[in-house]
Formats: C-alpha cells, structure tokens, sequence
C-alpha cells in the first residue's frame, strides 16, 4: 500500500519540548548564506596589507587608498571559526584587488598576470568553501530571525542534548520521507540540522558523532553531507559562491582608475603616474608585486641556437649584425641583436629540450590560421601580457602555448622540410648567473614583414617571430616610435653622456609617468595640420637605427631594449589610433559634450563573434535621468579579423545639465543578432573634462573575459566638436604620416626630462 506524506512539520517523538520542536522542522532559507558571503567580502577588505612607500609622502596604508569607505562588518569575529590565519587572508586580499587592478587599471592591465591572479583567488575561493561551515552556523544563529526567536527560549546548555535525542526519535519519519520521494533535499535540510546543531554549542567532533548515530539507526544520510565531508559542503554560497573582484569593483574602481601625482626632485612640476595606486601596490617588496611584471623583450638565453643561411646551428651569443639568418620562406639579415636584462622574468622550455625563452616569446601556431574559424597567428605562454607589448602581433591572434599546442619544426641542415608537432608539456626552465642578459634578433626591413626566424638546439627547430611590431600593421605610428628612438639615441642619453643602467630602473617603476605623461604634452603641443613630411622612408629610418647601435655595449643594448619596451607597453595599445585620428583636438576641453572615441577591440581565441560578420557597438552613458546612447559599426577593411576589429569613430553623447555621469556602457552584437554578444562598464567615465586614454574588458554573456575594449574621452564645447569634425574630412596619409614624425619628436625632450626627474626615486 502506497503511503501518501506531505512534507510537513515533523512530530517530535515522545514528550518533546515545543521549541526544540519548532527548531527541528525549521528549514533556513540562503539570506544567512549571503550575509555569510558579504562577511567574507568585508574581511577580505580588512585584510589588505602594506603601505604606501615614503617616496610618496605620508604612507597611508592601502586598506585606506583603496578602500577609503570601509568598516568592520559587526560579526567580524565569526570569521575565525574558519580556521584561516591572518597571513592566509592577506594573500586572499591581495589577490583579489589585483584581480581588480587587472580588471579597471587601462595603463597597467597588460603588466598583470591575469592567469595567476585568476588561478589564485579561485584557489583561495575553494580553500574558504571547504572552511564555511562553522561559520554559517555562527551566522545563521546571529543572523536569521526565525532561529534567533528560538534560540532565545532555550537553555542552551540542555537544548543541545534535547535537539540531538529529537533528530534521532525521528529517523523513521524521514525514512517515510526517503521512501515516498518526499525528502526533496536532504543534503540542505541535514546541513542545516548540523548548523543548529553548532548554534547550540556542539563541537565539530559531536555533529560527526551525532551522523554515526543516525546512520546507525538508519536515516539515508547522503555522502556529500556525511561524518567528516559536511565540513565541504558549500551549499550555503550558493548564491554567491565567490569572492571576487565582482565584489569589489564599486568600492576601489575610483582609486583604481585615478592618475596621481609623481613629486619633482629637481623643482619642476610634477607628473601624473596613470594608474597610479595600483603601480606602487605593485611595485617591487609591495604586496601585489607577485601579480605584476615589468615590460621586457621576449627573449632567448645566450646558448639557444638559430640556424643560418646555410642551416647550420649557431648560439644566439655569437650572432651579430649583418649575418643570415634562416627564415619561414628563406633567408634574413640580422639588422640588430637585442640583449636587456632578464631581471625576475622566468625561463621555460619545451619538454625534450630545445630554445630556452621568457614567458612572451611568440611561436608560430602549426594549426591552421586561414578562413573563418582560423587558429591565433602566434603562441606564447603569457599571451596577455605579450599582447599588451606589442601590439600589432594581436591582430591575427595570440593563443597560449601549452601542452597540446602545435608549432612548426625542422632539422637543422639545408633543405630541411618543416612539420607540425605537438607541444608535450611547457617546463619551467632554471636559470643560470650567465642568463642576466637574454637576446633577441631584430632583422633588416628588406627580410619579411613578420621577422620569423628558426630557433633551437640539437635536432629541433622552432618557428617563432620577434617581439617587434609588424611595420604593415602598425601604420602612421611605426614612425612616432621611430622619430622618438631617433631623438632619444642622439641625445645620447638623460645628461648627455651615454645611457646608464639606472635608466632601467626608472622605466620599470615609471615607465607610464615616464611615456604617457611625455605622449600627452606632445598632443597638446603637435599641430594636427602643417608639419612638415618625414625626411626618409621608415625602413631606411629603422635600418639607420641598426646601424647605429652596431657598436653599443651590452650595458647600453639592455638600456635601449628597455626604452623600446616600456614605450609599447606604456602608450602603444593607443598610439596607432591617436596618429590616425590626428585631426583631433586636445586642447582647450570642457564643455556639455562627451567625445568617447572608440579606437579598436581586441579579442582571446575564445571569444564569440563570428570572423566576418559586421559588429555594431552600442555606447550609453549611465547614471543621468535621460541616459544617452548611439550605436556605431566596426570599420571594414582588411585590418578586422577575428581576433580585432577597427572602429575609430567618436560617439557624442550630450552631457548638458547639472547631473554628473556614473558609467559608460558598451555591447557589442553582430549583425542581425536580436541581443549584444559582449559588454564592458566603466564606473566613473566622463565625469572631468581631462582627456583620459581608457580600456575596458570585455565578457561574454556568461561573464567571461574575451578581450578588451580601447577608447579614449573628453569633455568638448558643442561649437568645437563641430569644429573637428569639420577637420576630419582634410585628413589625408601624408597628414597622418606628418603628424606622426612630430609627434615623435615632440616626447623626445618631455621623456629625457622625467629619467633625469625620477632617477632619485628610482633609488628606494
């Protein structure tokens, strides 16, 4: 005969108490799991560790920079029943604000080491969960009003005893329950009974104890809430099972974003450091500087080997200007051999040997990176951080290099036929006091647009390209940097007297108050129209370039490998566009009109859009009564791929009235599409009248990261908005050109200032 049973109050047994009753059949919602979640939101805050560097002045702890709002959370102490030392939610703190730095810093993004950070918290995360249950207990007991009336009419002392003898006169209602499919959740409800339980005083070692007992007596305790693996069980989070930079994003986006104020040390005016906050809780023997990496060249040790002409292996510590090299489709003259220092950079190699090289060195992909599905052009095993410094090479993609990928290889000797093979493993490789300098080849302009050369040892040979932009891609700009690296090599340094190692030091602590502060005053001072043309061909330029670091020491190689990183890495995401879009106005802003000039998207492997379909972006500004928005396509042309697509047009949003703006929005969808694929926020966008170079990640509509977005916005009267629009139609690629070489060497002399500037600084 069937028993029909109603998932109702249960009867206690016997002669029971009736609140020790009401307790039993109480179920808690998931309100005392998120008020669990925002405790450990407030104790990670809390946790931040370090101060700022006396440098700065007055050292204020970076609790109170980031997080100037915050306060301790009235339960604070319920967090120690996780059993977590202090050192343990220090690290948790820093890895979360650095997943935030990584998030919203657009001058330091690529600089941070997103995997790690991601990998870190999500490790952190899963620690906490296996922690929580004492401590939603202790939450549920202070926090969920039923339970805090019932436990009011007890003694606690006698209650426990009384709950524990209830749970067990009970077992065969719940079998009942069990057998008639009418004990839908088991594993909530007998967690919960675990936590009123502790609420009671019980010990961890009694609720094990307590689960023995009913198992005995035959209730069907599920595994995943059994003697010893409740502790695990995490359903309680279920809302918010993370603390993340989601968390965080409102309370620290302000400090995160802001520029601050680098002080003078020779009396001029100070620079601002973009991104300021977040590059001295980076810095070196600061908190976050495990999550952060300097620019710097992707290299070689001395003893890898490349092949030359005649495809016979030679050490990269022998190669020297103007010898032929191997390439993917003949041969190439090498123009300049790089050599910075490796500094903290880590080594890896191949499993099975071969070249040994920094975590940026881009191999070639052996799958196939053709039509409409195409694989990333190039591999490496921080593609983030190499895209970030060398722009151009994210055009075609960058995938990461890791077991299971393919790369191209030959034999050393002539005529060698080139397979794919796949990738085993990527090992970390040690390194050897002789690996201070790394190298790094530069060929000629006449040797192939890509710079791809064969690199190795023993049997095996690897297709890799240079870490140097790919002078077909990068445009007009390719001659801003040229016009710069020229003025900066014939000043002969900072004093006028060669170019010392403390330079290195300077660009690694302040290479965007160095760069971008030097870029900013150049387009305030550069003419859009007028300048006069280039005096040579930019591939003339470059291999003049060449010609006059033939001689330079290995002291003043690094010195120069290290001007030419930290300038990419400082203001290349930007400049490309900036060149382009020339006829714009950088002066005398302010006004009712907010100019958001979209530059361009790049986009992972992993992201949605179809390769070819047209993508329109919607622009909206929140935080206004009457919000507006626009929506603009992508610019067709050969330069959109998969993995990148040009806008460069400005949106104009009307800003008139008294209310200030809170964010700007950006979804993105392809063509015909009924919703946006991709979305990016910016807290805070608009609100001054300074020209800010910004970027924005992008995520799917699961929430994932697949790439960023690139603007840039100031504030503009509307007459002078029509103005430069005006402007745009006289623009021409002799303009661009122009302009660009101006530019370049409109920075030469605000960058020599700001190394002399900073090199006190450098010091601490």
């Amino acid at each position: 005969m069937l028993i029909t049973i109603t998932q109702a109050a249960i009867p206690i047994a016997g002669a029971a108490d009736p609140v020790i009753e009401a307790m039993v059949n109480l179920m808690p919602d998931y309100s005392s799991g998120r008020r669990l979640h925002d405790l450990y939101v407030n104790k990670v805050v809390s946790a931040l560790p370090g101060n700022y560097s006396q440098l700065f002045g007055t050292g204020p702890a970076f609790r109170s920079v980031f997080f100037p709002d915050w306060r301790a959370d009235p339960l604070m102490a319920l967090v120690g029943d996780a059993g977590l030392d202090d050192g343990w939610w220090r690290g948790f703190s820093v890895a979360v604000l650095c997943q935030a730095i990584a998030d919203m810093g657009s001058n330091i993004r690529g600089q941070m080491l997103t995997d790690k950070i991601n990998g870190d918290v999500a490790s952190f995360n899963a620690t906490l969960r296996t922690r929580s249950a004492r401590c939603y207990a202790q939450v549920l007991a202070a926090t969920f009003d039923p339970l805090i009336s019932l436990l009011r009419q007890v003694n606690r002392s006698t209650a426990k005893q009384q709950f524990h003898d209830s749970l067990l006169s009970n077992v065969l209602n719940r079998q009942l329950w069990y057998q008639a499919g009418k004990w839908t959740s088991p594993e909530w409800e007998m967690f919960n009974q675990y936590a009123k339980y502790i609420a009671l005083g019980a010990t961890d070692a009694e609720v094990d104890a307590l689960i023995v007992e009913l198992v005995a007596a035959g209730l069907p305790v599920p595994s995943s809430v059994g003697s010893g693996a409740w502790r695990s069980y995490s359903e309680e989070l279920r809302d918010k099972p993370d603390v993340d930079v989601n968390d965080i994003r409102t309370a620290c986006s302000q400090a995160v974003k802001t520029s601050t104020w680098l002080p003078s040390y020779g009396g001029a005016p100070p620079s601002q450091m973009p991104n300021g906050n977040c590059f001295e809780f980076t810095a070196n023997r600061q908190p976050g500087s495990p999550y952060r990496r300097p620019p710097g060249g992707s290299c070689f040790t001395g003893d890898t080997e490349v092949l030359d002409a005649t495809g016979s292996p030679v050490a990269l510590a022998q190669v020297v200007a103007g010898d032929e090299i191997l390439t993917r489709d003949g041969t190439g003259t090498v123009g300049y051999v790089a050599q910075p220092l490796r500094e903290q950079r880590r080594l890896y190699r191949l499993a099975g040997g071969g070249p040994v090289f920094t975590a940026t060195h881009p191999f070639l992909n052996g799958t196939s990176t053709v039509g409409p599905a195409s694989a990333p052009s190039v591999l490496a095993v921080e593609p983030q951080t190499l895209a970030w410094g060398v722009p151009t090479l994210s055009e075609n993609g960058i995938g990461t290099l890791t077991a299971g990928s393919t790369v191209l290889s030959r034999q050393p000797g002539p005529g060698g036929s080139v397979v794919p093979v796949t990738v085993a493993a990527v090992e970390e490789a040690p390194v050897r006091p002789e690996d201070s300098h790394l190298y790094d080849l530069r060929l000629t302009t006449t040797s192939g647009a890509r710079q791809e050369f064969w690199v190795g040892g023993g049997t095996t040979f690897y297709l890799v390209s240079a870490e140097y932009p790919v002078l077909d891609e990068a445009g007009a700009a390719a001659t801003t940097v040229v016009a710069l690296m020229e003025g900066l090599l014939g000043s002969n340094g900072p004093e006028g007297a060669g170019w010392p190692e403390w330079v290195i030091d300077v660009v690694n602590q302040f290479g965007p108050g160095v760069f971008h502060n030097a870029m900013m005053e150049a387009l305030a001072v550069t003419p859009s129209f007028g300048a006069p043309s280039p005096p040579d061909s930019i591939y003339n330029r470059i291999d003049r370039l060449y010609r006059g670091l033939d001689s330079a020491s290995k002291e003043t190689a690094a010195v120069v490998a290290s001007l030419f990183d930290g300038l990419l890495a400082s203001i290349g995401q930007w400049l490309s566009s900036l060149v382009a879009l020339g006829w714009r106005t950088s002066v005398l802003l302010g006004g009712d009109v907010l100019a958001v000039t979209v530059f361009d998207i790049a986009l992972t492997p992993a992201n949605p859009l179809p390769a070819d379909a047209p993508v329109q972006l919607g622009v909206e500004i929140a935080g206004r009564a009457g919000a507006d928005d626009t929506h603009l396509w992508d610019r067709r042309g050969r330069e959109n791929t998969r993995f990148h697509h040009y806008f460069d047009q400005i949106v104009h949003l009307d800003l008139a009235g008294g209310e200030v703006p809170t964010e700007l929005r950006f979804a993105l969808r392809v063509q015909e599409a009924a919703i946006p694929s991709l979305f990016a926020s910016v807290p805070g966008a608009g609100g001054d009248s300074t020209h800010r170079l910004q970027s924005a990640v992008l995520h799917d509509a699961a929430g994932a990261v697949v790439g960023e977005i690139r603007f840039d916005s100031r504030r503009l009267g509307r007459d002078r908005a029509a103005l430069e629009l005006a402007d745009s139609g006289l623009w021409t690629g002799a303009s661009a050109d122009a302009y660009a070489n101006a530019l370049g060497v409109a920075m030469v002399e605000p960058i020599l200032w700001r190394l002399r500037e900073f090199r006190s600084g450098s010091n601490r």
